[in-house]
């Protein structure tokens, strides 16, 4: 049987229409998980720029790896506040976490690693599906920003700046 062209036409319209319409479907569902209750990140506040204890990057990120709810560490610092680490700060392990910056410095000028071994790495990234915004790293001996392994898939540096190390 032979379909006349208009036919054929209006076939295509309507398959490609119906990919458009799953598509927005699927795009829709999908932000409605994001941003259903429950499904917000837990914010986690950085408002001090010493090395440890509470409102620390290092406490954080502690807090970000040993939790399985999606969590956002907002780095509330003035861009002349680094934060300067004296020893590596734990791996970002956690799944989905985010990070803004607001343009602050990580500077490791002074920090070094465990049984005294001078140098180490700013910020390393070891989890999967984590974004950091406008930070930024200098001075440290090794990577300011690193992400490393097989499991940091999906990982978005989006802002940063790295120099000096």
């Amino acid at each position: 049987m032979r379909i006349s062209p208009a036919v054929a036409a209006w076939a295509a319209a309507v398959r490609k229409n119906t990919a458009l319409v799953v598509l927005a479907c699927a795009m829709f569902l999908s932000a409605c998980w994001a941003f259903a209750p429950g499904n917000e990140p837990r914010l986690i506040v950085v408002d001090s720029s010493a090395d440890r204890g509470n409102g620390t990057l290092r406490h954080a990120i502690e807090s970000a790896n040993a939790s399985s709810q999606r969590s956002l560490i907002d780095i509330r610092l003035a861009p002349s506040d680094p934060i300067k680490p004296l020893t590596e700060l734990p791996a970002i392990e956690a799944s989905g976490l985010a990070i803004h910056g607001h343009g602050a410095w990580l500077e490791g000028g002074a920090c070094g690693r465990s049984r005294g071994r001078r140098g180490c790495d700013g910020l390393v990234i070891k989890g999967p599906s984590v974004r950091v915004e406008q930070l930024n790293a200098r001075g440290f001996m090794f990577d300011g920003i690193a992400v490393i392994g097989a499991s940091a898939s999906g990982v978005v540096l989006s802002g940063c700046h790295c120099r000096d190390n």
